[in-house]
């Protein structure tokens, strides 16, 4: 059963951004790998480093060809070409799946965000990466709710056509919910859908959000490469205070390859430990959608039990203190609304849709103007400030 949609407001998904203290540093406020751009869309890697360095992560580390990492550098230097420690990864904007070379990348990206070597890890899973995904799922592979699979239409009507449920653009375009929330049950992956309005379908927390995505003007070249850095900038933030929260708690216990299967894990600990007033902890079972849903093949190869636990429940911790208590949400408001991944997830949509509004002058009833993707790029940090701000005005 599809559950009721409902639609955050921008003050309470603006409570979750993270506002670095005085003793944090460029580690703890989120390193993000990506694997975008290619030698036929090279220009996606640049626009995806940008909006992740201009949301807010710490670092942004880039897995690309020589003539992509070449362009990223020249518009945003800091960015780190080379591979390393990651608390998130964006996986295939601007990437052909096609591009055998590059697909190979891929493949091993996936292989990193899904567990299959070490521990999985938060992932946005977009455009080129999303046929490689579905050809993994069909071997036995299986999503968590901390991988974000962000199709438009046509790219949803494939992935379901893939796991077995025959499907179209149209077919999508016309009942986007129940493809959204299928995919999501399908792939146990949280799902955001682009379109109008953007759906983000939570099938492990039973949530499923309505988006205004923003102006017409933002249907542009791009724009779905800059989406795909804001989230994985946000994912990586949140993975990273997590950490940064146990290692309150544990202090070296947890060594330096923290992980998030290793946070996950502890979690009901911390809900009981010394600081368990910092933490709100969210439990959500899988709902049965029936026999209308076909699950993909599923492999003989039993998974590690911590991958099992990731995968039928969505148990996460939101720790408060990285914000310097400035901005908790409700503790029922954050329950209401399910696992923080989907709210985190909503917080990029709203993020890009309003820097659309600001690079476009559609506020105030203006009919705008046209933009391109690295106006967005520009317009995200007035944005940042401008949500935080209205936090802190309607914190008690």
């Amino acid at each position: 059963m599809i559950p009721a949609v409902t639609s955050p407001a921008d003050s309470h998904l603006a409570a979750l951004l993270h506002v670095p203290g005085a003793q944090d540093h460029k580690y703890t406020r989120g390193v993000l790998g990506v694997w975008a751009g290619s030698q036929s869309y090279p220009g996606a890697a640049v626009l995806t480093c940008s909006a992740a360095v201009r949301s807010g992560a710490g670092m942004v580390r880039l897995v690309a060809p020589e003539r992509v990492t070449n362009l990223v550098l020249a518009r945003r230097p800091e960015v780190v070409p080379a591979i390393g420690r990651c608390q998130a990864l964006v996986i295939g904007p601007g990437t052909d799946p096609a591009d055998t070379p590059r697909a190979a990348e891929l493949q091993q990206a996936l292989a990193f965000a899904l567990g299959e070597e070490t521990e999985a890890l938060p992932a946005v899973i977009d455009a080129g990466a999303l046929p490689l995904l579905a050809d993994r799922l069909l071997e036995g592979a299986r999503c968590n709710a901390w991988h974000v699979l962000t199709p438009h239409a046509g790219e949803a009507a494939a992935l379901l056509s893939t796991l077995g449920q025959a499907s179209t653009r149209d077919a999508v375009e016309k009942e986007s919910t129940a493809a959204a929330w299928t995919l999501s049950a399908l792939t146990g992956a949280t799902v955001l859908l682009k379109g109008t309005p953007t759906l983000v379908a939570n099938h492990a927390a039973g949530v499923l959000l309505s988006l205004n995505a923003g102006p017409g003007w933002l249907a542009t070249a791009g724009s779905g490469d800059v989406l795909a850095g804001v989230l994985g900038s946000l994912l990586a933030t949140a993975r990273a205070a997590d950490e940064s929260n146990l290692k309150k708690v544990y202090g070296d216990q947890l060594g330096p390859q923290a992980s998030a299967a290793m946070v996950k894990s502890t979690l009901t600990e911390v809900s009981n430990g010394p600081e368990s007033g910092q933490n709100t902890r969210i439990e959500a079972t899988c709902h049965d959608l029936g026999n209308n849903i076909k699950e993909p093949q599923k492999s003989t190869k039993p998974l590690p039990d911590r991958y099992e636990t990731e995968v039928n429940h969505s148990i996460v911790a939101i720790p408060t203190s990285c914000c310097e208590n400035l901005f908790q949400a409700p503790q029922t408001s954050l329950a209401h609304e399910g696992n923080p991944v989907t709210l985190l997830t909503a917080l990029a949509v709203r993020l890009h849709a309003k820097a659309a509004e600001i690079a476009a002058q559609t506020t105030g009833g203006s009919l705008g103007r046209p933009i391109a993707a690295l106006d967005l790029v520009d317009a995200l940090p007035n944005v940042l400030g401008a949500l935080l701000s209205e936090v802190r005005q309607s914190t008690p």
